[in-house]
């Protein structure tokens, strides 16, 4: 086997090698992405926050920032408002009235990249609970009570009234349940879907980054083997003088 051959041989290998690690890295990758809900309200039946967040190796650049801002605007409907301060970009849509406060954060610093979800449901569950059992329990109850005590007596009344608010209550506990669901797995697809894009990114510039030290390598290692023909060369024509 030629000199040639044993350089493509290790080149080769080497390929190979970091194919490897590139999929080790993933999977650790993988492994500390990861869903960060709060804890369950037991009054409301669902957490009020919910997070997700996920690490990588390497800085990503603003502009590969910028293409993951706008697949979750694409995705949440929202252009959202945007802020950057030292090395850390933040993306919320809406505003934090709204019933919908999204929030993404991208860190990249010191050679690590980190992403970082989430949502709030505070004003939902203040919109839903507030709205619904205060208007629709307070104003049904104006109306069930004179007619449990019409149709059962006076006594029925506040049994009446107490059973038209659970009624309620629970009617909205559930759909507030149920809201944070689907948001939960609507979310969860987002961000599935940026920190993979985030990830393949990240490959990508090391990938570069690789083949730029090979020219670069490749060039030293030409020119090294040009001097020492001119030098064996020289060699040759002393050795005939």
């Amino acid at each position: 086997m030629s000199y040639r051959d044993d350089r493509e041989a290790l080149r080769q290998r080497v390929d190979e090698l970091e194919q490897e690690v590139a999929a080790l890295r993933r999977a650790r990758e993988r492994a500390v992405e990861g869903e960060q809900p709060g804890p369950v309200n037991v009054f409301l039946g669902a957490p009020t926050k919910l997070a997700w967040e996920r690490s990588f190796e390497g800085e990503l650049d603003e502009e590969s920032q910028a293409e993951l801002i706008a697949v979750l605007r694409r995705e949440i409907g929202d252009s959202g408002r945007l802020e950057s301060f030292g090395g850390t970009t933040t993306w919320t849509s809406g505003n934090r009235n709204s019933t919908r406060f999204v929030e993404l954060e991208i860190e990249a610093r010191r050679g690590k990249t980190r992403l970082r979800l989430r949502e709030s449901y505070g004003n939902l569950a203040g919109a839903m609970f507030g709205g619904i059992v205060g208007g629709a329990g307070g104003g049904g109850r104006g109306s069930v009570g004179p007619v449990a005590g019409a149709l059962v007596g006076g006594i029925a009344v506040a049994p009446a009234c107490v059973g038209w608010l659970g009624m309620v209550y629970v009617a909205t506990r559930s759909g507030f349940r149920q809201t944070v669901e689907k948001r939960r797995v609507e979310l969860r697809a987002v961000f599935s879907d940026v920190s993979q894009r985030a990830a393949d990114e990240l490959d990508h510039q090391r990938a570069q980054q690789r083949v730029a030290v090979r020219v670069d390598t490749g060039a030293d290692a030409a020119a090294e083997l040009e001097v020492e023909a001119v030098r064996d060369e020289r060699r040759v024509a002393a050795a005939d003088d």
